[in-house]
């Protein structure tokens, strides 16, 4: 059971900082105005 919890948290954690990474590449892009509409 440890070793399946940590496998998910490391994929949570890869999903999250993937997600992250392409929400603030978006906002970048867009500006100030793509920031308020997230």
């Amino acid at each position: 059971i440890l070793i399946v919890d940590h496998v998910l948290m490391q994929m949570f954690e890869a999903s999250e900082a993937i997600i992250g990474g392409h929400i603030k590449g978006k906002a970048s892009l867009l500006g100030k105005r793509g920031l308020r509409d997230l």
